[in-house]
């Protein structure tokens, strides 16, 4: 055991200040799937651009949160662990409707007696490269 700590915690050692010398980057390809995923679950409120102004938003009573502006609104730091709480079903936003809404619970929540370990996973996956996505089409304030 004592050889495999030896090989290992150099490699970690590594690994870490690389991630600190990146931290500020975004994943592309976590970009590029949340992007896809953003234009299959989101865009027709949110809109492709993730301003609020999608296909269905003038049919909706509360209107779509621009969402590159959420940066801006939480004191220029991405909220990403609201973000996925929000998507998650953790923390309720009334516009998004119940969370047996289809598009909510097979995709992004897939608990329960039924689940397997592996789709929790995978739903985790989706949901940190959804917020990936979402964090990088953040943007300056409108005047």
């Amino acid at each position: 055991m004592a050889w495999l700590r030896r090989r290992t915690l150099p490699l970690a050692a590594s690994l870490s200040v690389l991630w600190a010398a990146d931290a500020g980057a975004l994943d592309p390809a976590a970009v590029s799937e949340g992007g896809k995923l953003f234009q299959v679950a989101c865009a027709a409120c949110h809109g492709a651009d993730a301003t609020g102004h999608g296909p269905v938003a003038p049919a909706l009573k509360t209107s779509p949160t621009d969402l590159t502006q959420l940066a801006t609104g939480n004191g220029g730091t991405f909220p990403r662990d609201r973000v996925i709480q929000v998507i998650a079903g953790e923390r309720q936003v009334t516009a998004h409707g119940t969370r047996e809404m289809p598009v909510w619970c097979q995709r992004f929540a897939p608990t329960g007696s039924g689940a397997t370990a592996a789709a929790s996973i995978y739903a985790r996956r989706q949901l940190e490269r959804l917020a990936t996505y979402i964090e990088s089409v953040q943007r300056a304030p409108r005047p």
